[in-house]
């Protein structure tokens, strides 16, 4: 059975690179080996990370998985899982790496890292810890603003159709120092599988958060495989197949035509995947049609032959 590697990541399919990352280093850490002695579902965990993050944390990788899976082929599994890890930490290490500010307040950050992971991590990088002095400074806490996070449900038919979405939320505003509760109201554009509008959620005195729109699509034959890329599984019967007439119609109802039916392979067909809109000039991603044959018993087959 095809592993899911969104799923072991604990993320979904319209997450961003940034979000691949930040969960493989979250759960890299949970789960290494050097925090888990004689721990074999651990050590387990922390390979099938790697493993994910290895098709997931490359595009060109994780598009190729959300194509074919990862029964493909060409998939690959990491070479060292502990290499990829230390490869990941040790950029964010060095940026401390012999960088020294003394203030009247210190306190040093690589005793704080030794002491927050009960000095487990010490032997997780081939590095030395870093010796960094940073100044504690006064100041007025600034308290988190939370997100408002609104899901949009929308089929491909409509996206294709360039149809929008009327959505309404409430937010707190703050008027003459006093919090009031504002019901807001707007369309949205479905071709985008998240959309962040800065400044448009709630307000406080340290200033305003974001509303985080995420539009999910139900499922199709259809599949949003990258931005506005979409990918198609087209299966032909035999006499379909030696007629040479490929024709695929798209969730908005346009008939296209491919002229080369090869099958096993992936044609590309340009322009003709999610619409969408940039400067207020529209543009299409492209379509990939992968062409299967589905070829009967010998019994069933001869007939179909022999009516064609």
């Amino acid at each position: 059975m095809s592993k899911d590697y969104y799923e072991i990541l604990g993320l979904d399919r319209y997450c961003t690179q940034e979000d691949v990352k930040k969960s493989y280093k979250k759960l890299a850490l949970q789960y290494h080996p050097d925090k888990n002695k004689d721990n074999e579902d651990a050590k387990e965990k922390f390979h099938l990370l790697s493993e994910a993050y290895t098709h997931l944390g490359d595009e060109k990788k994780r598009k190729n998985y959300d194509m074919f899976g990862a029964d493909n082929e060409n998939f690959s599994m990491p070479e060292d899982p502990f290499s990829m890890f230390n490869s990941i930490f040790e950029e964010h290490v060095q940026q401390f790496q012999n960088f020294e500010m003394n203030y009247e307040n210190n306190f040093d950050i690589g005793g704080m890292i030794q002491k927050l992971t009960g000095g487990a991590l010490g032997n997780l990088f081939q590095m030395p810890m870093p010796n960094v002095h940073v100044k504690v400074q006064s100041c007025k806490e600034n308290i988190p603003i939370d997100d408002i996070d609104i899901e949009v449900k929308t089929t491909m038919k409509d996206i294709y159709n360039k149809s929008t979405k009327e959505i309404t939320y409430q937010k707190d505003r703050i008027k003459k120092g006093k919090i009031y509760n504002k019901k807001v109201t707007c369309k949205v554009p479905l071709y985008h599988g998240e959309i962040l509008c800065k400044g448009n959620g709630n307000e406080t005195g340290d200033g305003k958060g974001n509303v985080k729109i995420n539009i999910e699509t139900e499922a199709s034959e259809f599949k949003r495989v990258d931005d506005y890329d979409v990918f198609y599984e087209k299966i032909m019967s035999v006499t379909e197949y030696y007629s040479k007439k490929c024709q695929i119609e798209l969730p908005h109802g346009e008939i296209v035509y491919l002229k080369d039916c090869k099958v096993n392979k992936i044609h590309q067909i340009k322009g003709k995947g999610i619409p969408y809109q940039e400067e207020k000039e529209w543009f299409n991603g492209d379509l990939f049609v992968y062409i299967g044959v589905d070829v009967p018993d010998l019994e069933e087959l001869y007939d179909q032959l022999n009516n064609y």
